[in-house]
């Protein structure tokens, strides 16, 4: 069929920020906010005895311990909730984003009302719930990275979206972190949580009120892609009219295609005797899945996603505990001094070695997912193993240099005074470890979307196992930085992204969602473009 001119749309919010954006900024909202109330108690202790004396060292240790717990618990509710269904039946996404908004305000309730009681162990019993509730919240935003870029977004964009929900809950984390640093009170303290509560109410109405679960038919990723592909394929046609006629060196003719000369090859191309195409069989699998129960299609796992489960768990499980515990390494070797809140935040920063290293990893690990999504879309298109694999050589020789900045001995926690730094001494170690955090995410984001491209699970299943291991290796690293001196867990690092190489390189790539959305439109667009070309 000929292509039909469209009309200029009318300037609207649509015409500014396609609905799809919308979205994506809602439920990267509650990412956010999650990731910084997370960062109040949980990851500031000092901060939480401070404001709450009835809660101890010990005690507050749970309230990171009760969000643990609760996100792994909720991760098979996710996977059930987020599973392949047939359409219209929902895709579960708005009941995440539901469920997820309004244990975010709970926890912020929580964490706000145990402020106001007077009783000790009420308000021990609030922060505990609170980092419960919290944890639930986590379980859904982290866990539907891929399953929102999915049901949203045409492929060429999926890989970035991805990014951005799974980078908003560390850039949370990081400003309410940096903050944290100007606290000398408890006003200071009570400001934030009004702060926090106030944007949990404001985000739960526009939940509640607007989110959607799927887009309408014009706004699907099959019809974006479509006219991307009929644009891209038009403006190769009206290139390749100017050339008509015009001879290649080997005397053949040039019509200048392009996408065109692409899209003929892939989708009129006989399929080898005896076999199917790869877009029909990628169809069979995504119906397949559809049809089959949540807990039908984890037994189906192949061996390629089991192992790239694992590797992408494994590293980026020992990466996010280790920019967790740096402040308490660094505790342990003596490099870490806590200052009353007489003494300026800079003052503070300066004397509080693990904080610096913390603050440094988790910015970069905050930036290196959203820009990771956004190299896979643009130069690794269809290439994702090789950048995974790339990152990972990327980390392993990052952690070599950091094991040469803070060299060994000791292997092991002496209490004995500081960590000593080699050439370059502690501004280079900063920034080594710094971009040891941006190659992190940048591998762990292209890793989902090849989890998810595989579609031998459903993106919800994918990526919430993924969090699960990283809950499992992320337990392992903080246990084992109790006993290992921060040198030591350098060394362990980089052995451990060298052995997820390893696990990764003899992954067979298969790319089933992209085939399948790509045999639905490619025959169509080419031949609407033949007749468009005709036409010139």
């Amino acid at each position: 069929m000929p292509l039909v001119p469209v009309a200029e749309p009318r300037f609207s919010c649509q015409t500014v920020l396609p609905i799809r954006f919308r979205v994506l900024a809602a439920f990267a909202a509650v990412s956010f906010l999650q990731g910084a109330s997370f960062s109040v108690f949980a990851l500031n202790p000092d901060l939480s005895i401070l404001l709450l004396p009835s809660l101890t060292r010990n005690l507050e240790g749970w309230t990171l311990n009760c969000n643990n717990i609760a996100q792994a618990g909720f991760i098979f509710i996710a996977i059930y909730l987020l599973r392949e269904r047939p359409s219209p039946a929902p895709t579960g996404l708005r009941t995440i984003a539901v469920i997820g908004s309004l244990t975010q305000f709970v926890q912020s309730f929580c964490w706000y009302v145990a402020t106001l009681v007077p009783s000790a162990e009420v308000q021990v019993w609030l922060v505990l719930f609170g980092s419960s509730a919290g944890g639930v919240c986590t379980g859904c935003v982290q866990g539907a990275c891929s399953r929102i870029s999915a049901v949203w977004f045409p492929p060429d964009e999926r890989s970035g979206a991805t990014g951005n929900v799974y980078s908003a809950y560390f850039a949370g984390q990081l400003l309410f972190t940096a903050i944290s640093l100007f606290f000398c009170a408890d006003f200071d303290v009570l400001y934030t949580l009004h702060v926090q509560l106030g944007l949990s109410v404001l985000n739960c109405i526009i939940i509640l009120a607007w989110f959607p679960d799927r887009p309408v038919s014009d706004e699907s990723p099959l019809k974006i892609y479509r006219d991307t592909l009929i644009s891209r394929a038009t403006r190769d046609a009206t290139r390749g009219a100017s050339t008509r006629g015009t001879h290649t060196r080997d005397g053949t003719r040039s019509t200048g295609g392009g996408l065109l000369d692409r899209l003929l090859d892939r989708s009129t191309q006989p399929a080898a005797p005896g076999d199917a195409s790869e877009g029909a069989r990628a169809g069979a699998r995504s119906r397949s899945i559809a049809k089959s129960s949540w807990l039908s299609s984890l037994r189906n796992v192949g061996l390629s996603s089991v192992l790239l489960i694992i590797s992408v768990s494994w590293s980026t499980g020992v990466y996010q505990a280790y920019g967790q515990v740096l402040p308490l390494a660094f505790a342990n070797e003596g490099g870490a001094t806590y200052l009353p809140c007489n003494y300026s935040a800079y003052a503070r920063l300066s004397n509080a070695q693990g904080d610096r290293f913390a603050l440094a990893s988790t910015a970069t690990y905050a930036i290196g997912g959203s820009f990771g999504g956004m190299v896979a879309d643009r130069f690794f298109e269809r290439r994702l193993k090789r950048l995974v694999l790339l990152c990972y050589l990327a980390l392993t020789i990052n952690f070599g240099l950091i094991i040469m900045s803070m060299p060994p001995p000791p292997f092991f926690v002496t209490n004995t005074g500081g960590v000593s730094f080699g050439p370059g001494g502690e501004p280079l170690a900063i920034v080594l470890v710094a971009t040891s955090g941006l190659f992190s995410s940048m591998a762990t984001v292209p890793a989902l979307e090849l989890l998810a491209e595989a579609a031998t699970l459903s993106e919800g299943a994918s990526n919430n196992l993924v969090m699960l291991g990283t809950q499992i290796f992320g337990i392992m690293l903080t246990y084992l930085s109790n006993v290992i001196a921060t040198p030591g867990l350098g060394i362990l690092i980089c052995i451990f992204i060298i052995c997820c190489s390893v696990i990764v390189s003899p992954i067979t790539e298969r790319y089933a969602r992209f085939e399948a959305i790509h045999a639905v439109v490619a025959e169509e667009v080419a031949m609407a473009t033949i007749l468009e070309q005709t036409a010139l």
